[in-house]
């Protein structure tokens, strides 16, 4: 067994410590006309494993509707066939019943030899 095979069989049993399965909602802006439009699309459940990773970081955001709270103290593990992406023209979202609605922060790839071996996700909890 190959040293990429032995780290993707070690974050599975991570996940499954503690499985979570998500359907994540992504927005994309693409080009359309003179300007751009969002585009939703619900992907395939996956299973992750959520945790709380630091200290609670409140951040209060002022928004026309009023304001929002956003927490950014859990992160996720997801293996290598996850499709999770974060950036400016990007959001995946998803909610999980007992924790609340969660954004992607930032995604950070694994890697083994130039292979991905899973997904380390920093994640924002909105209110």
């Amino acid at each position: 067994m190959s040293l990429l095979e032995t780290r993707r069989r070690m974050l599975t049993f991570s996940i499954q410590q503690n499985p979570t399965t998500i359907t994540i909602n992504r927005t994309k802006k693409v080009r359309q006309g003179g300007g751009f439009a969002e585009v939703k699309t619900p992907l395939d459940p996956i299973t992750v494993r959520i945790f709380q990773q630091k200290d609670n970081i409140v951040r209060v955001i002022s928004d026309v509707s009023g304001l929002k709270e956003k927490v950014t103290d859990f992160g996720m593990l997801a293996d290598h066939n996850a499709d999770i992406r974060d950036g400016p023209n990007v959001r995946d979202e998803f909610d999980v019943p007992g924790l609340g609605h969660f954004v992607v922060a930032n995604v950070t790839k694994m890697l083994q030899s130039g292979e991905v071996v899973g997904y380390q996700v920093d994640l924002e909890r909105e209110s």
